[in-house]
């Protein structure tokens, strides 16, 4: 888990106004750098919140994102 945290932690430093859902984070952020579990990936993700280096945001269709904590417009992209 610590390695997936690193990878996480890493990536938000070096794009600091980043997020994604878990799902994204498995499929984008961590290919080929860290494969892992998607169980995986939530637990290191519930760590890095609850050790306030994540911050956690629900969007319109319930599902959680997350980004570095001060990152306000965390939104869907795409088409509406």
């Amino acid at each position: 888990m610590a390695g997936i945290e690193a990878v996480i932690n890493h990536y938000l430093h070096s794009h600091p106004h980043a997020f994604d859902i878990e799902r994204g984070f498995r499929e984008w952020w961590l290919l080929g750098a860290c494969p892992c579990r998607l169980d995986d990936v939530h637990a290191a993700i519930e760590h890095l919140v609850a050790r306030g280096v994540v911050a956690e945001r629900t969007l319109p269709d319930g599902q959680r994102a997350y980004a570095r904590p001060g990152v306000a417009n965390i939104r869907p992209q795409g088409p509406p």
